[in-house]
Parts: structure tokens; C-alpha cells; sequence
């Protein structure tokens, strides 16, 4: 990616907003977001320790696009 001038935007923040509103979600699909969360996580820093770029965004639609959110 950082030799190509990729940049990344990782979703850091889905997998932890379901972990908090978890109470309609089946226990098994909890146990597999926090399976996910910890490879994702561990991707995004394998990137950033690699030098590539990270970028903020969203894809949750205009009702969160305000910086705090970001």
C-alpha cells in the first residue's frame, strides 16, 4: 500500500459500537466481532508501523459526519 501511495481508512469504530450495544446481538456474533477487532487492530498497526498512510472517514452517512466522530 505505502509503495503504491494507498492510503488507509480502517472502520476502527463498528466493532466497538457493537460491543457496546450489544444487547440484541446474539453472543455468538459478540464473540466473533471480538475476534475480528483484535486482527483489525493488529493490521492497523502493522500498517502505521510500515509507513502507510491512515486517513479518517466514514461510511455511517450524513448523521455522523461532524469531526468528533472521526
Amino acid at each position: 500500500m505505502r509503495d503504491l501511495g494507498i492510503y488507509l481508512t480502517p472502520t476502527l469504530l463498528a466493532p466497538t459500537l457493537l460491543q457496546k450495544n450489544s444487547e440484541h446481538i446474539p453472543q455468538h456474533m459478540i464473540d466473533k466481532i471480538e475476534e475480528i477487532e483484535k486482527e483489525h487492530r493488529k493490521s492497523f498497526r502493522l500498517a502505521l508501523e510500515r509507513g502507510v498512510k491512515i486517513i479518517a472517514g466514514t461510511d455511517a452517512g450524513p448523521l455522523l459526519i461532524i469531526p468528533v466522530n472521526l
